[in-house]
């Protein structure tokens, strides 16, 4: 085979993505996962999500936004990236190739672009707050078992309306102030930034066993 013979086949190879390991050198590059696929894949078995450009989760971010550290920077910019602009930096992002040096904005699309945007009522499957009027049996029983219960389990209630009367001896008083707390934390997020301390309050006390 001539010089320019070998030249050409050689080129067809390349071309046809067979030989020279053409094939491989074109399905990596154009097999690549996004930043996005990535996590959503690493998140499988969780109830993560990918919240979206125009999803109305975002009204309800802001205060977690505010509270997390290593926030995205504005382009060109060592300021931390304003809460109405990470909507569009998520959806922008997530369409990103990933590759290693993009590592460190993988975990920041991870930390603010991806959330569990389930109520704790909704985590929890298979079960149902406590029925029954506020001031009712079932919530004054609920009660007792909190009474009884909250100091040896180290899961005593803060932030009700009224901590005192909670906390106190009365319980037709006590009672109700249960009460309204279950009910407003059962639909609390599961991104809320104090979650790691209601929910296990909240599964102990406010769901029927």
């Amino acid at each position: 085979m001539s010089l320019f013979e070998t030249k050409v086949a050689l080129t067809m190879a390349g071309v046809s993505g067979v030989g020279l390991g053409g094939y491989g050198i074109y399905h990596l590059a154009s097999s690549g996962e996004s930043i996005g696929e990535r996590i959503t894949n690493s998140l499988k078995g969780t109830n993560k999500r990918f919240v979206g450009k125009e999803d109305s989760e975002w009204s309800n971010l802001q205060e977690k936004y505010t509270s997390t550290f290593n926030k995205p920077k504005s382009k060109g910019s060592s300021a931390d990236l304003p809460f109405s602009d990470l909507p569009d930096w998520c959806d922008r992002n997530y369409r990103e190739r990933y590759s290693i040096s993009k590592e460190e904005l993988s975990k920041q699309v991870s930390n603010f672009c991806f959330f569990n945007t389930n109520t704790v009522l909704e985590e929890l499957k298979g079960h149902s707050l406590i029925s029954g009027d506020r001031a009712g049996s079932e919530w004054q029983t609920a009660w007792d078992s909190y009474n009884s219960g909250k100091s040896s389990k180290n899961l005593v209630i803060s932030g009700s309306t009224d901590d005192a009367k909670l906390n106190g001896s009365n319980k037709a008083e006590a009672a109700p102030i249960l009460h309204d707390w279950c009910t407003a934390s059962s639909q609390k997020k599961m991104y809320s930034s104090n979650i790691d301390v209601l929910l296990p309050r909240f599964k102990a006390w406010c769901i029927s066993k």
